[in-house]
């Protein structure tokens, strides 16, 4: 444990030094990604292993799903416009941009 932060400590170290000596030298160094949207949900009752799928979906206006079902969970955040989820056997919900849902 204490080796590994050890070695955490070393790495962000170098980075740091490497970073600011590009920009010492005159390099112009490109921004960061921005953070538009983190969507984070607890795990409870994990299997063993379990696989992650990540899918963007473009819906056009009026288009829609059929009742469905998944292998597992899934979280879906709405980056752009609004959507209605209307869960089986649940209340719809009017999501916007930014708003996500299990």
């Amino acid at each position: 444990m204490m080796r590994s932060r050890m070695l955490v400590t070393a790495v962000v170290a170098v980075l740091a030094v490497l970073v600011s000596s590009g920009a010492a030298l005159g390099q112009t160094v490109p921004p960061g990604p921005t953070l538009v949207y983190r969507t984070s949900m607890e795990v409870t009752n994990a299997p063993a292993a379990f696989d992650v799928i990540n899918l963007v979906l473009d819906f056009a206006p009026g288009a829609q799903t059929p009742v469905h079902t998944h292998g597992g969970h899934g979280i879906a955040t709405v980056l752009e416009g609004e959507i209605v989820h209307r869960p089986q056997g649940g209340e719809a919900r009017r999501l916007v941009a930014g708003e996500s849902f299990l």
